[in-house]
């Protein structure tokens, strides 16, 4: 069933494409220059970058994925931003130490994109 687009289902539409923007660069800059996520965050030298980079492509993809889904009505893209939002969240606690405005600041974000999909949730599914 369509639904009608709802201001806070855009805003996590919107905010799940440019998020996934953001992890889509974030993992190609693991994949190119991995010293900075092993020198940045909270695992140190016992994380493998090439699967942090992995991650972070996954992120983006499921994110704009979620956007899609979410802005052409589709009750999957609830679901998938949901679970994408969360891990890109969690994501961001990873680097809280190295980067805590930057990494505080999409955490918040993050949960506005939870908290929006949550608030919809009745209409979604």
């Amino acid at each position: 069933m369509k639904e009608k687009n709802t201001g806070w289902l855009v805003f996590a539409a919107l905010m799940l494409f440019g998020l996934g923007t953001f992890a889509l660069m974030a993992g190609l800059a693991d994949v190119v220059n991995h010293s900075w996520v092993l020198d940045n965050t909270i695992f140190g030298a016992r994380l493998d970058w090439f699967w942090y980079g992995l991650f972070d492509l996954i992120v983006a993809l499921g994110s704009f994925y979620a956007g899609w889904a979410l802005m052409s009505g589709r009750v999957e893209g609830w679901l998938i931003g949901l679970i994408f939002a969360t891990l890109s969240a969690t994501r961001w606690f990873l680097l809280i130490l190295a980067a805590p405005f930057w990494s505080l600041a999409m955490v918040v974000v993050w949960c506005l994109v939870i908290y929006a999909l949550t608030k919809t949730k009745d209409s979604a599914v």
